[in-house]
């Protein structure tokens, strides 16, 4: 039975390609390595820094210990902390920072095993996103006028002079300008399609966007 020839003749040239793949590799497993262990003390000072603001009293040391799942002697409050605030950074990434239920749901589980009941502050938490959405608009302002305020409800995408006064079912000029037309634009609550040509025929208005 003849022995197996390879296709290609092995060279130094070769050789050294090989080593120098091997080299790569391992230097690019390392790298990997490295970049786990950074990212992991990363996250262990960032939680002690967050917590040690709040009055924790555990050192990066004995938080590391909680994390690899070690017995750390401390007080049961504090290491429940620690525990809390692990979950949440292994779960932020799937959160939304403007959705209110991951708002409050990321509370919840910084919360865990600490409290019995909602405590004040995620009450408070409610009260800030409800008053959020019920912020004044424009059109609430106390300087806006009841005509004002009717202009604006009126007003839909870009309408001339005409067709706001026939949305509005007025007949005087004058004084649709001077009490709808002028204080809005003044408050600066609406805006002109044609700033530069006041006077244009083919002037329009719309709702000044926020």
């Amino acid at each position: 039975m003849s022995s197996y020839q390879p296709p290609c003749t092995v060279t130094v040239e070769i050789l050294s390609q090989v080593a120098t793949i091997a080299e790569a590799v391992g230097r690019l497993h390392s790298a990997d390595g490295f970049a786990l262990k950074l990212r992991r003390a990363n996250r262990i000072r960032s939680i002690h820094g967050s917590l040690a603001i709040e009055g924790n009293t555990l050192t990066e040391t004995q938080m590391t210990a909680i994390l690899d799942g070690q017995r750390v002697v401390a007080p049961p409050r504090e290491i429940q902390e620690v525990r809390n605030a692990i979950k949440v950074y292994d779960q932020i990434a799937e959160w939304n920072p403007d959705k209110e239920e991951d708002l409050l749901s990321t509370h919840a589980l910084l919360m865990e095993g600490l409290i019995d009941s909602a405590p004040f502050i995620t009450y408070m938490l409610q009260v800030i996103l409800s008053t959020l959405e019920s912020l004044p608009t424009p059109q609430d302002s106390p300087q806006v006028t009841p005509q004002v305020k009717k202009l604006l409800n009126a007003l839909k995408g870009e309408m001339s002079r005409g067709e706001l006064m026939d949305a509005l079912s007025l007949s005087d000029a004058k004084s649709f300008r001077q009490r709808y037309l002028l204080p809005a634009l003044t408050e600066k609550l609406i805006e002109m399609t044609i700033p530069d040509k006041p006077n244009s025929r083919l002037q329009k208005y719309r709702l000044v966007r926020v």
